[in-house]
């Protein structure tokens, strides 16, 4: 697939509708993988063309890094079920393999459990 200019969101849509057809028709998903630079914008923004990208798949998965240095895990779901969520948010570590990611918990559970630590070390110093 080529494009003139990959950040056009109606060329990146119109490019991209015959190949998610022959995907649906098969029965099969398209998999895009794509890095993010190093920005201070939403990581869906992150790719060129990237609102056509997302906006024309079932599911995207996003894995991002914060300034931090904690990663997270997030979908945006295209289709859902009635009453049906996305998947939770989640706080995400790579292992020592440095290869597999593992689940911590939910963000708000963390950030609520990394406040909790943050006002024990307050208590603590008084």
């Amino acid at each position: 697939m080529r494009l003139k200019k990959v950040g056009d969101y109606a060329e990146v849509t119109s490019k991209l509708e015959p190949v998610i057809n022959v995907a649906r028709n098969l029965g099969c998903f398209i998999l895009f993988i794509h890095h993010a630079p190093k920005m201070e914008r939403e990581l869906v923004d992150s790719a060129p063309g990237s609102r056509g990208f997302v906006g024309s798949v079932d599911t995207a998965i996003l894995i991002e890094k914060d300034k931090n240095g904690t990663r997270s895990f997030s979908t945006i779901q295209r289709y859902r079920n009635p009453g049906e969520k996305d998947v939770e948010d989640m706080v995400i570590n790579l292992t020592a393999d440095g290869i597999t990611l593992e689940p911590v918990g939910s963000i708000h559970d963390v950030k609520m459990c990394n406040r909790s630590k943050s006002r024990i070390k307050e208590v603590r110093k008084k």
